[in-house]
């Protein structure tokens, strides 16, 4: 059995539909489909749009809860509806088959555990079972989310459950870069290979290729994540056991301050401060996190920040 990932962009328009369809009819069945909501803010669907709906918000985070998980239980029924139109012998499960037991911390979820007997069943009934992404239900089978862009959560811990040794997510990029691809160099590439540890550090200063939950999960499982081009259909990062040894993993900037991605920022620190010296770039502020820092310079000096970190850092990845 596969289990995968589709984001929202995989059923935005008839070429996106084709060719998700083509994707989920290539692989070997029995498949396992999570699927996140369809589309970004203005689609009838989309969480922004279900958020923006209604307007001032007065209803309580359990009613909340229940709003924000009409996105992803929607595209699971329109994707299983497609499916069978082309011949797919396809179910949509729903947020209590799922058989994910979270506590009750409504729109931050926690897996506490998974009954996966009504999956099982489902899965030797039919070739494709879909699974709406970042819902589970709470010990009064209350639907609960397990907070925003986390469907990569559950598409992980449904591997944990039937002890697959890798997920793989179908995405719009190729893979896990260090940085905006055309904020320096249109030809910056994406990581081969990173740890769990390295994707968290990354996680941590703002990336959102893959969820921070998802990964945790993952590094307590040993199970690899497989970022996989929806378009191309080529395997790009893979986050597993196996470090890509960078120094500096990643970088974004906000304003005046720079966030940088390290496994060992006190060390990667050290020698950004003695660059920084000799480069005549005065540090105003910076802060060394477990997993990450921050350094604050003066904006002007900005350009030049980015060019040192890219040749000395990343342009030989």
């Amino acid at each position: 059995m596969q289990i995968i990932k589709f984001g929202g962009s995989s059923l935005l328009n008839q070429n996106a539909i084709d060719n998700t369809l083509s994707i989920i009819v290539s692989l070997r069945k029995p498949l396992l489909v999570v699927i996140s909501a369809i589309g970004r803010k203005g689609f009838p669907f989309a969480t922004d749009t279900l958020i923006e709906s209604i307007g001032e918000k007065k209803i309580s985070p359990k009613e909340y809860d229940r709003l924000l998980s009409l996105g992803e239980i929607y595209a699971s029924i329109y994707l299983s509806n497609l499916c069978k139109k082309k011949g797919i012998k396809s179910y949509a499960a729903s947020y209590l088959e799922i058989g994910m037991l979270s506590n009750e911390e409504f729109g931050n979820g926690r897996i506490d555990g998974i009954n996966s007997s009504c999956l099982d069943n489902l899965i030797k009934k039919y070739e494709v079972v879909i699974i709406p992404g970042f819902v589970a239900h709470t010990g009064d089978n209350e639907i609960i989310t397990l907070g925003r862009n986390t469907s990569d959560y559950s598409c992980v811990l449904l591997a944990s459950v039937f002890k697959e040794k890798n997920v793989y997510l179908y995405k719009d990029v190729r893979g896990i870069y260090p940085t905006s691809i055309n904020s320096i160099n249109n030809k910056i590439r994406f990581y081969e290979r990173l740890s769990y540890d390295e994707m968290i550090s990354l996680c941590s200063i703002g990336f959102k290729i893959v969820s921070k939950k998802a990964v945790e999960e993952a590094k307590n499982s040993n199970i690899d994540i497989v970022i996989v081009h929806q378009n191309t259909r080529q395997e790009g990062s893979i986050i597993g056991n196996i470090e890509s040894k960078n120094k500096l993993l990643g970088f974004n900037i906000v304003y005046d301050e720079v966030f940088i991605a390290s496994i060992i920022p006190d060390e990667l620190f050290k020698e950004l401060e003695l660059l920084f010296k000799t480069q005549h770039i005065f540090i105003k502020e910076y802060k060394i996190y477990v997993n990450y820092l921050t350094i604050k310079i003066n904006v002007n000096q900005m350009m030049m920040v980015k060019k040192l970190i890219y040749n000395l850092y990343l342009d030989k990845m």
